[in-house]
């Protein structure tokens, strides 16, 4: 079997319309719920202070494949779905007192990667 990898413009199309449609289910809640779950089981647990969390890790980079076994960043095209988990993760944060750590981002594998997300945030 051979899988045809989609080009960016058609990833974005792809997520933006996911975000979309998926707005009820709610799913950016659950990422800065889980998020939440493990700052404080580090945090109360481990007597550990958290100063940042990015929740993305190199969104941008493109060339992590799925089945690929050097997996390592998360692929979520720049613009209105990073915007948005960066802010319900933010409002999250804010919601349960954590107003001490900072949501960082973008951490990208290329300074002009970072810049070019940077640049999309709605």
């Amino acid at each position: 079997m051979v899988l045809k990898m989609k080009s960016a413009k058609e990833l974005r199309k792809i997520q933006d319309e996911f975000l979309e449609k998926s707005k009820t289910i709610d799913w950016l809640q659950k990422i800065a719920s889980n998020i939440i779950e493990d700052i404080e089981y580090i945090e109360n647990k481990l007597d550990i202070r958290i100063k940042s969390v990015s929740p993305m890790n190199e969104p941008d980079t493109d060339y992590w494949k799925m089945l690929s076994p050097k997996q390592e960043g998360c692929h979520i095209s720049p613009g209105k779905i990073q915007s948005e988990i960066i802010c319900s993760v933010r409002k999250a944060f804010d919601d349960k007192g954590l107003n001490h750590i900072i949501v960082a981002a973008s951490d990208e594998t290329s300074t002009e990667r970072q810049i070019n997300s940077y640049n999309l945030y709605s």
